[in-house]
């Protein structure tokens, strides 16, 4: 949560198709959450009125993920799927971001690629969002880079090749660092692409989704010890 006292996680519950949102700590206030494929196999669709959500895009609840609240909070990035690779369910055979404005209702499309463009996430000015993009559809997820694109639209910039497959990138509160996962550990590298850093131990494995805490000095993020999963 913003104040940094608060952190937010899912829980697998009721067999393999069903998760919970958990909060650590109990904390007032609207929570925004993303029900994506591993709601697919629901008996139903959640009501709104029932779980207290507001249904924000249109269509099947696995198109649409990864959403990204912009720093003033009027706007969403995310990045909707309309196919998954042939063969590899869990892998988006295309995907682009778009942009959803909270006062108008409105989405627009930010990114035309070709291959897959996921996993947005806003820079702390509003001014840029950082993305995954695959190099090549039929090799995701073991080629990709991660990207910059202007917030507005037009100029986009790689900022690393990555050199296996790396995912779930988040920028730091000053904007000076990126957080990422790759070979199963965490890193971060510099916004000019350099001073690449593992910060997450050896004794973890499969360590994913990163996420800073507002004042820059920790890093929390999913991992495996001794075959347990763990919030780091």
């Amino acid at each position: 949560m913003l104040e940094g006292k608060h952190l937010l996680h899912a829980e697998r519950s009721l067999g393999p198709a069903h998760w919970l949102l958990v909060l650590l700590l109990v904390a007032a206030g609207p929570i925004l959450a993303c029900l994506g494929s591993a709601v697919r196999e629901w008996p139903r669709i959640p009501d709104e009125d029932e779980f207290g959500l507001t249904l924000l895009t249109p269509g099947e609840y696995d198109s649409f993920q990864n959403p990204a609240w912009s720093p003033d909070g009027r706007r969403l990035a995310y990045d909707f799927a309309s196919a998954p690779l042939p063969g590899r369910a869990s892998f988006p055979a295309d995907g682009e971001i778009y942009l959803l404005d909270l006062v108008t209702g409105e989405s627009r499309q930010l990114t035309d690629n070709k291959s897959p463009d996921l996993q947005p996430d806003w820079s702390p000015d509003g001014l840029e969002i950082m993305f995954v993009r695959s190099r090549e559809v039929t090799e995701y997820p073991s080629r990709l880079q991660l990207m910059v694109v202007d917030a507005e639209g037009g100029r986009e910039e790689v900022l690393f090749d990555c050199p296996g497959p790396c995912l779930h990138p988040k920028w730091s509160p000053d904007g000076e660092l990126v957080a990422f996962a790759m070979e199963d550990r965490i890193w971060t590298i510099r916004r000019d692409g350099s001073d690449l850093r593992q910060v997450s131990g050896e004794k973890v494995t499969a360590a994913t989704y990163p996420g800073w805490s507002p004042d820059g000095r920790r890093l929390a993020y999913w991992a495996t010890l001794d075959a347990t999963s763990v919030a780091q």
